[in-house]
């Protein structure tokens, strides 16, 4: 006997009819079948054989041949599974064929007879009713899927058995009213959940009554994803063809939940950075729709843009433009449609949050202003002030230039950050700059020494006045090309130093006052790697087993950064070295040294609070132009500049400037005069007048690097 059932293959969204045609015939019990089938369809034929047995189906040894038609069309999928039961059954006489003839079938079976849901019910049913078919029979668990197509009677079966019930007349179709009250989604995220941002709503708002593309740039936790997720709720309601076409492509992909009908809402796609170009375009050995076609009629939202790979976004170029996307595969050709809004945000910056980079330039900062002793040292003892200026200057412009290359991905840029601020935080030139002030003019000779001091200072000020007002307006512009010009002022400086400074300087700061030992430098340097191999090593296992994080970090820093000098200042007091009179010079010092901490940490957590409350809260705009927040902490600068001209007139030209000495450093002092002139008597007695002239001038030299402290 022969039977034919009609049933329907996914091709992109749209259904392909399929005919299963069965013929039992006398010969070897053989179940053949045929027609350019998958690896699934062609192993429906034991699933089938078995449940008919355990539903009581008995089959004579007969060759049942089953043939899928047109056959240049591959079969894929399991839904073939009840079609070829019903056509067997058919071809046995278990079912009338004319009834048959009215039906169209999909399903899958199990080995017990069970018959199992499949994706594409809907898009199926509909092409079915496009032909003219008024019955289906379909998985009770997509009865509702099928029961969303007007005019069609649904008839939805749990087994091969009530299967052969309704096809021999004596069933009833799956009767679900379509309200539309009912399959009503919740409460749709709303603008109105969002207090302020008015110029975001308003960008999202003209955005939207174009469908043109959006994309949002901020610092972390500004609000960008949550702005995004409610930009459904201001989109048009899908019509009734918009409805039934995303409904098909959830279905296909078994995404469509079948209580709650055709899709109401517009969807809103959010595929994670890592998703590869196949999952956001489609494809796959079964080609399915990708998040670009999951996105149709909607929003798709890519969360940080950066970080996706080059050859994914690629992918989007043509699918934008063409409001759809072809697939194309070795035996045919895959349409899906792709008409989406894409939203996209991006961490402005290098992804850190506000409190996490203010913090990190405040830990900055303060290691700049206390690890200075170190680079004092090394100016003094191993570099000499010249050399210490020109490597003190490569390596901030090195540490610049890391901050002028464009980030390529998130992580590198974080990483350029880092290890940027990091070298920044090494203080090589040390107090170099005043060293050389001081080395250029005689210990005697106050009053040109501390106006070399005065414009020094002067200069200083007025750069750091300027400096954050010209990086503030090119940072606001390009930032990346801010450090560029950084490096190379950074860069120029040394590069005068080095090839001029033999010129301008003669053998001043040429080489340290104090040079180091080979035994003492090699113990330093080996001290001073092994503690940052330690610290390096505690912190990285630290973050790794998530004992430490960000803030931790920070903290150690800046931990390091106050004890660091304190055990500096320590080992100088105790030094075997140091006399008596030397340590009650010191002890003064310590004072001062303590405020002078104070001051340097204040001024820099001032700078940075300065600029974060400057940004959040206070209008930059004026005339029409707008003022970056780096450009308002010349205003402490400018402070200075006032402060510091008014307090070298008060020292110098008023009798404040003519303070006293106390008694200890001034009986210091005339120890020190009293020695010199007894020997400036016994050696007059030994020697010529020109001879005793000469040790004079050797004897002043001593007496001026002393109270330099070299």
């Amino acid at each position: 006997m022969y039977s034919i059932v009609s049933t329907a293959i996914i091709h992109g969204i749209q259904s392909v009819p399929i005919s299963v045609e069965a013929d039992v015939s006398d010969g070897l019990p053989v179940f053949e079948m045929v027609g350019f089938l998958a690896s699934e369809v062609q192993e429906a034929k034991e699933r089938v054989r078995t449940a008919l047995k355990n539903c009581g189906f008995a089959l004579p040894p007969k060759h049942i041949t089953i043939n899928f038609t047109p056959a240049n069309i591959r079969k894929s999928g399991s839904g073939f599974d009840l079609p070829v039961a019903v056509a067997v059954l058919t071809a046995f006489g278990y079912i009338r064929q004319e009834m048959v003839r009215e039906y169209f079938v999909a399903g899958e079976v199990g080995l017990n007879g069970k018959v199992q849901p499949v994706n594409g019910i809907l898009p199926m049913v509909a092409e079915a009713k496009e032909r003219g078919m008024k019955k289906c029979m379909v998985p009770w668990e997509n009865a509702g899927e099928a029961a969303l197509v007007s005019d069609m009677q649904v008839f939805a079966v749990k087994n091969l058995a009530d299967a052969v019930n309704i096809l021999n007349g004596n069933g009833e179709y799956f009767d679900t009213p379509y309200n539309i009250e009912e399959m009503q989604t919740g409460r749709i995220l709303d603008f109105a959940d969002v207090s302020g941002q008015e110029l975001v709503k308003r960008a999202c708002e003209t955005a939207v009554s174009g469908m043109h593309n959006l994309l949002f740039v901020g610092p972390p936790g500004a609000g960008k994803t949550m702005i995004a997720e409610r930009i459904p709720g201001i989109l048009p309601s899908l019509n009734t063809k918009e409805r039934m076409e995303l409904s098909k492509i959830y279905s296909v992909c078994g995404l469509l939940e079948h209580k709650r009908g055709l899709m109401q809402e517009r969807p809103f796609r959010a595929p994670h950075h890592t998703i590869t170009p196949q999952g956001l375009a489609g494809g796959g050995a079964v080609p399915k729709p990708g998040e670009i076609s999951l996105a149709h009629k909607g929003i798709l939202f890519l969360d940080e843009l950066t970080e996706f790979q080059r050859e994914t976004l690629e992918i989007l170029r043509q699918p934008m433009e063409e409001k759809k996307i072809c697939i194309a595969r070795l035996n045919a050709s895959y349409e899906y449609p792709a008409d989406f809004m894409l939203v996209a945000a991006m961490t402005k910056g290098l992804g850190f949050t506000q409190g996490e980079a203010a913090s990190m330039i405040a830990a900055m900062g303060a290691c700049n202003s206390l690890f200075v002793i170190v680079g004092s040292w090394l100016s003094d003892r191993v570099l000499g002030p010249r050399k210490a200026l020109v490597v003190g200057n490569v390596v901030k412009a090195i540490s610049f230039g890391l901050l002028a290359v464009p980030a390529f991905s998130l992580t590198q840029g974080r990483v350029f950050a880092v290890i940027s601020l990091i070298l920044m935080s090494l203080p090589i030139m040390g107090a170099s700059n005043s060293s050389m002030t001081g080395l250029m003019y005689r210990s005697d000779d106050d009053g040109r020494r501390d106006a070399a001091f005065t414009i020094h200072n002067v200069a200083n000020t007025i750069t750091g006045m300027i400096s954050p007002i010209l990086v503030g307006f090119i940072g606001m512009s390009d930032y990346h090309l801010g450090f560029f010009l950084s490096a190379l002022a950074a860069l120029a400086y040394g590069l005068v130093i080095l090839f001029t400074g033999k010129r301008f300087f003669g053998p001043i700061g040429e080489k340290p006052a104090n040079p180091v030992s080979k035994e003492e430098l090699k113990k330093a340097l080996g001290l001073f790697f092994a503690v940052v191999l330690i610290v390096v090593a505690i912190i990285l296992v630290t973050v790794k087993m998530g004992v430490m994080n960000f803030d931790g970090v920070l903290n150690i820093i800046t931990t390091f950064s106050f004890v660091i000098p304190i055990i500096f200042l320590f080992k100088m007091y105790t030094n075997k070295n140091i006399t008596k009179e030397e340590h009650s010079k010191m002890l003064p010092f310590v004072k001062i040294w303590c405020i002078q901490c104070v001051v340097a940490v204040t001024g820099v957590l001032l700078n940075t609070a300065m600029a974060v409350f400057i940004e959040a809260k206070v209008n930059r705009n004026f005339m029409g132009i707008e003022f970056a927040p780096a450009t308002f902490t010349s205003i402490y600068n400018l402070i200075g500049l006032i402060v510091a001209t008014a307090f070298v007139y008060i020292w110098g030209s008023t009798k404040f400037g003519k303070l006293k000495v106390t008694k200890k450093f001034l009986s210091c002092y005339r120890d020190n005069d009293r020695y010199i002139k007894k020997t400036l008597g016994d050696i007059e007695n030994m020697f010529s007048r020109e001879e005793v002239e000469l040790l004079e001038k050797m004897l002043r030299t001593v007496q001026e690097n002393m109270t330099q402290g070299e």
